[in-house]
This record gives C-alpha cells, structure tokens and sequence, in this order.
C-alpha cells in the first residue's frame, strides 16, 4: 500500500475520423472504452496499459505502455489503418527476451519489422515469411503465409533459447550458451523458461 501515493491523467487522440466513426474506442488496464480526446484521471504514477478496439475493416493501433506522471496529463494517439482490397499481416515474436534481444522478421524480403508491427498492402497470395538470426537463439522456421483480401492475418513465431541439453528433464536445446548468457545462471534460466512458456502457448 502506497502511503502517499501520486496521481496523473492519460488523453489519448484516435484517428482517422473514418475509423471514429466506424467506432474505433480506448481503453487504458483494460478499464471501460472512450472515445478519442477523451481523458482518464488519477491513475498511479507509472506505467500503463493503452489498447484499442477491434472494428471491422481497419487495423487495430498495437498495445503501448503509457508512462503516467505525477499531476501531468500525458498523451498518446492511436492510428487505425483501413484494410483495402489486399491484405495485411500482422506478427507476434515470442519470448519477450527474444525481442529484446532484438529477434524481427519480413514479408518477402522487404523491410525488417519487429514483433507486433503490421506488413499492409499485401496481394491476396501466398507471401513468405522469414526471420533474423540471433546469437544464442533457434530462429523459427521461414513460413509460407496465405494472405486473403480484405482481412489481416494474425500470426506468432517462437524463438527457443538455445542452451545446451535439458532444463529439469523438460526440454531439450541444440546449440551452445550465448557467451554473455554464461555470465548469468539467473538470466539463462529465465529465458528457458520464457521459451517453454511460449512453445507451450501460455
């Protein structure tokens, strides 16, 4: 319990008016949806959750972590993205390690995104995915990903943290410890775990 414990506000701006009108909302921790230049008061200083709802035909904004200042308003914007007659794809990169160890991946060989980003304009065909290497991980295997007009696929791809034989008898990995994970036992067992927790889909 906080003995004094301090207070800001979060105003977050939607855009484009289109989407507004199709119904586009926030919300922050999950709390009740508003509509854009609304504005959500005494939240603890700290960070918070920002997200968005899902409405037909558009793109969701991703999930941002708000930064709230003690007796400040901050701001954030959420922009939808119409879904035309060709397709999107959006990735998600598992564990969060791996994505800060700066795991990314690309359609066609195009331009590298990172984990939650969303490839627009995609024709309505089979595309392939592919992902970069990182020092100490297995990377996921290229995909082959059928895209459908009108529509955005939703997709998720786990690195498994490479360290050598079995972590408590319940996974098995290929390759050696990254050098600077050999510095920390703590650091290599967590990102064990974060790899089973994800190959596992929890």
């Amino acid at each position: 319990m906080l003995l004094n414990p301090e207070f800001g506000s979060l105003k977050v701006t939607l855009s484009p008016a289109s989407a507004i009108t199709a119904g586009a909302k926030w919300e922050v921790d999950g709390g009740k949806l508003l509509s854009s230049g609304a504005t959500v008061t005494n939240l603890l200083v700290g960070g918070h959750t920002l997200s968005f709802k899902t409405i037909s035909g558009w793109i969701t904004p991703s999930h941002q972590i708000i930064s709230i200042v003690s007796n400040s308003t901050s701001s954030a914007t959420g922009t939808y993205i119409a879904v035309a007659t060709n397709g999107s794809l959006q990735m998600t990169i598992l564990p969060s390690a791996a994505v800060s160890d700066g795991a990314q991946w690309h359609v066609d060989d195009g331009e590298w995104q990172n984990s939650g980003a969303t490839v627009t304009n995609l024709s309505p065909t089979n595309h392939a995915v592919t992902f970069n290497a990182l020092s100490g991980w297995i990377t996921p295997s290229n995909q082959m990903v059928m895209i459908k007009a009108k529509s955005v696929a939703n997709l998720r791809a786990i690195y498994i943290f490479a360290a050598k034989g079995i972590y408590n008898g319940l996974f098995a990995f290929q390759r050696p410890l990254h050098k600077r994970v050999h510095q920390s036992g703590h650091r290599a067992r967590l990102l064990v775990e974060q790899s089973i927790a994800a190959y596992c889909g929890d």
